[in-house]
């Protein structure tokens, strides 16, 4: 078996090497086209099919403050609200809260910058998070008169810790308060700083603690995260929180007049925004992809064509149908698969590129990565591919008669109708698809140029002591004026949040 293997692997490479321009025009372009699939389609797979890394995530969901008066539906919760939220918000197992915070955290004698986030006592157990070293925050760790403790990503802790396997019970200076190491979170594990950017990743998370002067129901400041309940969808929760909005602004006219609230399911929060940008992008390469097989089959059919009448005098000879196809068969396989492997290493160069190029705000920008998943969906379509163009090629080289091409006396031969009505159909694809393809890429490059149009001195700075929506909501600009919230925390360096 492995002779016969061998054999025809090398007999199909001593052709092909026969045919070196057909070879390398087929090699060069489907090694772009699947290249490119490659590329994409490990961005699509790490932003928009990785799961994300929380127990039941479609069941989770962001609740935000809804300021009718102004328009604005995904805004901060006070403290208060969030409070109401959990004991009276019946569509919710339970809710939990963060606040992202900059936070300078001294290792040794440098300080450095951290995103961080101060969150309830119940937030891990609400994602069902667990602890690769030690320990989650819990509800005793927010008690007034607790220590100070923290629980740190796994990249703070590889960075800049240095993967030490004994960093639990290690103090650490944060923001000039001594703070002991709990526990490190897995490698997949990772939250938003701030849920309204979701590209930020929080590095080290801290129990909420908030002055008593913001605990108020104009102090809006908090990101809630809730657990629908069992048979609750979206919209339902979306109905009840409106229904406890009506009441509180019944209840507390001074801080809650025109204040309701909305529901956002989690994955939309996160990947809300770049998920029609990636579709797109995966459409575009996908016809990319059918664009380089309609030119590749017009190559076999041409090819098959000029050996028609060496096929014949083979068929004639005694070469069974299954061993010519299996010739076809090999050809064709050779063919893709080495464009396979020389496209999945364009990929790896493209992957660095579509990183390096992605805006930043792009959210699990982390995740994107050229992994197994990738691998074997590449080499599935260059399977189905080499096994297509193996009966395009065998089809076409056998569909003539044997005894009319012997006859004809030589072995050159000129498509017949058939033949050519199959060239021209493929022509007409390649035609379709092409233009197809050029009008998605004309609309994608129209929308960069309508966000590119977007005036950034129309851009306003608001600086806050503790973050985003940290301050009373009358303050708050008008939606209509876009606006960047920059944290800062005490002596830490400010940063865009």
């Amino acid at each position: 078996m492995l002779d016969t293997f061998r054999q025809s692997a090398t007999h199909a490479l001593r052709r092909l090497l026969r045919a070196r321009g057909f070879t390398v025009a087929v090699i060069v372009t489907l090694t772009l086209a699947i290249g490119a699939t490659a590329t994409v389609f490990s961005a699509v797979e790490g932003v928009l099919i990785h799961s994300l890394p929380y127990v039941r995530a479609d069941r989770l969901v962001m609740v935000w403050e809804d300021l009718t008066k102004s328009n604005n539906n995904r805004f901060s919760v006070s403290l208060l609200n969030y409070e109401d939220i959990r004991q009276h918000g019946s569509a919710f197992e339970d809710a939990a809260a963060q606040l992202g915070s900059g936070m300078t955290v001294r290792v040794g004698d440098t300080p450095e910058l951290a995103r961080g986030a101060q969150v309830t006592g119940n937030y891990f157990a609400l994602l069902g998070a667990r602890a690769a070293l030690g320990r989650v925050l819990g509800p005793g760790d927010t008690i007034a008169g607790s220590r100070r403790v923290v629980v740190l990503s796994d990249a703070m802790w590889r960075s800049r810790l240095h993967a030490d396997p004994a960093v639990i019970g290690t103090v650490l200076d944060i923001d000039g308060e001594p703070y002991t190491v709990v526990g490190v979170m897995a490698r997949e594990f990772s939250t938003p700083a701030f849920f309204k950017a979701a590209h930020q990743r929080a590095e080290l998370w801290a129990p909420l603690d908030l002055p008593v002067a913001l605990q108020t129901r104009n102090a809006a400041m908090l990101q809630v995260i809730g657990r629908l309940r069992n048979g609750v969808d979206a919209d339902g929760a979306r109905r009840s929180v409106r229904q406890l909005g009506a009441r509180l602004a019944a209840e507390y006219p001074a801080s809650n007049t025109n204040v309701s609230f909305d529901v956002v399911p989690l994955p939309e929060q996160i990947i809300g925004g770049v998920k029609p940008i990636l579709e797109a992008m995966f459409a575009a390469v996908v016809l990319l992809l059918l664009v380089a097989v309609a030119n590749v089959s017009n190559l076999f059919l041409t090819r098959a064509v000029s050996r028609q009448g060496e096929i014949a005098i083979r068929r004639a000879l005694g070469a069974s149908t299954l061993a010519l196809l299996r010739e076809a068969l090999w050809d064709s396989l050779l063919l893709v698969m080495t464009s396979t492997i020389l496209g999945l290493a364009l990929a790896q160069w493209g992957h660095a590129l579509l990183v390096a190029i992605a805006p930043p705000t792009t959210s699990r920008l982390d995740q994107i990565r050229l992994d197994a998943g990738v691998a074997l969906f590449t080499v599935l379509i260059a399977l189905t591919l080499g096994a297509a163009l193996a009966v395009v090629s065998a089809g076409r080289g056998m569909g003539a008669r044997s005894s009319e091409l012997l006859r004809s006396g030589t072995r050159r031969t000129t498509a017949g109708s058939a033949s050519s009505r199959a060239r021209r159909a493929v022509a007409s694809a390649q035609v379709a698809l092409a233009f197809v393809l050029t009008v998605g890429a004309g609309l994608m490059v129209r929308t960069l140029l309508n966000l590119d149009r977007i005036d950034p001195a129309s851009v306003r700075i608001i600086w806050s002591p503790c973050g985003s929506g940290c301050f009373p909501r009358a303050t708050r600009p008008p939606r209509s004026r876009p606006s960047i919230s920059v944290e800062s925390r005490r002596n830490s360096v400010p940063y865009l949040a």
